[in-house]
């Protein structure tokens, strides 16, 4: 039940690793903010004399303090004073491709799809879990969660869509918690009142057959009628299903017929959930039902949920509308870029810093790092033109949100450093979201170029 929903759990947490990411939560703020109260108290009283990351826990230490120093593997012997800059040219922030051939050529994609800073950024510590670079608990809980996961004992793939077959479906939580339970063969059935050694009869109570999950929900007699009377769109025969998981993908996807008013597998989750109920009805209190009456059952509580969501207040969403520029200033220069990315070769074409102008890139890993590329390239090259007042279009909207908030993307963070050490130059430099439309001779050319290299 700890696993997420998409594994085929619960997403309850488990309170061991989520301590231990809170834990490490403390850590982080140690690194990155020593001069907090808590950073200091702890460093005063631990670290005296070691750096954090080098310090040993002593006998006496604290059972949390331990926590954040657990042992990292070392460096094999003739790299241990490797730094970064020994993979790069001399006087360069240019990879050197010999020496990654020769120390780290398992490694070499990864490491020229890094893109180093050209204004000499500081270097920083950052969480690579998630694309802020800043650490969560929640990102640290999911990656103590993915290393658990590597080192148990692997369990046979059952290669089921537990958001598509249950987590998704339009129906209420309590149906999708039973449909959870039928796909794990958690509901107490005959089958498994006889695995169990539980002195009940495994025997259906409709048809003296043996009863399982998927015999209740879809092979019993009973079951066949309700099926066959349902408004589906096309007619579901249950007789070859097999399982439980067979029944739930194919009926999910059969739209429900038009008076009804409910939407795909809406109507099928809620019939799965009423043959249960009146399959207890019959085993504990006695009471029968016609295959009608289940339908009807179904049909109206179907129906009624679907009315009830379509009754809650939805948030409005406002139509995202493009600000439209004041009067140009004429002494404001103005810069469109734009960069053409092709996901098989990583490699990019930038237009930029004029529309007349192009470059090829490679190893790229994705159109958003070839935008910022283009972007850093047109900053770089209007403060050598001399430029004091800029304005740059480009049609990359993340993009452009991303640089007018200062925010921080793990994928473009060396990138994003220099835009913002290049833009603290300038007199007033200005960013805007333009659509394709009106950048299109800036598309031209960066399509242009990414052909020219590759050809």
């Amino acid at each position: 039940m700890a696993k997420s929903k998409k594994q085929g759990g619960l997403g309850f947490k488990d309170i061991s690793t989520f301590n231990d990411a809170l834990l490490a939560k403390l850590s982080w703020r140690i690194l990155k903010n020593p001069s907090c109260l808590l950073a200091r108290c702890l460093i005063g009283k631990y670290c005296k004399e070691e750096d954090f990351l080098s310090i040993q826990a002593s006998k006496s230490s604290s059972y949390g303090w331990k926590e954040q120093l657990r042992p990292y593997g070392p460096a094999p012997k003739t790299l241990k004073d490797l730094k970064v800059s020994d993979l790069m040219l001399a006087n360069s922030t240019d990879w050197d491709h010999k020496k990654i051939d020769t120390i780290l050529p398992f490694h070499k994609q990864v490491i020229l799809q890094i893109k180093p800073s050209i204004c000499n950024a500081p270097d920083e510590m950052v969480w690579l879990k998630s694309a802020s670079g800043v650490y969560t608990a929640k990102s640290g809980y999911k990656a103590q969660g993915e290393t658990t996961i590597t080192e148990e004992a692997p369990v046979p793939e059952t290669n089921i869509d537990w958001l598509a077959n249950v987590w998704k479906l339009k129906t209420s939580e309590k149906v999708k918690v039973f449909l959870w339970n039928s796909l794990h063969d958690a509901l107490p059935v005959g089958k498994q009142s006889a695995i169990r050694n539980i002195p009940l009869t495994s025997r259906c109570p409709r048809c003296n057959e043996v009863e399982s999950v998927a015999h209740v929900l879809f092979t019993c007699s009973y079951a066949k009628k309700v099926w066959t009377l349902a408004p589906l769109a096309w007619r579901f025969d249950p007789s070859p299903v097999i399982t439980t998981r067979n029944g739930q993908e194919t009926l999910r996807l059969i739209p429900s017929l038009h008076p009804t008013g409910v939407g795909p597998g809406t109507l099928s989750a809620s019939i799965c959930w009423d043959l249960w109920i009146f399959r207890n009805h019959l085993v504990f209190q006695k009471r029968d039902f016609t295959p009608e009456e289940t339908l009807l059952k179904a049909t109206r509580e179907a129906r009624e949920w679907t009315i009830s969501q379509d009754q809650l207040p939805k948030p409005q969403s406002h139509a995202n509308r493009i600000a439209q520029d004041p009067t140009l200033d004429p002494n404001r220069t103005c810069m469109y870029t734009d960069a053409a990315w092709n996901p098989e070769s990583r490699c990019a074409g930038l237009a930029g810093p004029s529309s007349s102008h192009s470059a090829p890139d490679t190893s790229l890993t994705s159109p958003l790092m070839a935008e910022t590329l283009a972007l850093r390239s047109a900053l770089n090259s209007a403060l050598h033109r001399g430029i004091n007042t800029l304005l740059i279009r480009s049609d990359s909207q993340n993009l452009i949100n991303l640089v007018n908030a200062k925010g921080r993307h793990l994928e473009i963070a060396s990138l994003l450093n220099d835009i913002y050490l290049i833009s603290s130059l300038f007199a007033d430099v200005k960013f805007k979201f333009i659509p394709r439309l009106d950048n299109s001779r800036a598309d031209y050319v960066s399509k242009q170029a990414l052909l020219m290299y590759q050809t």
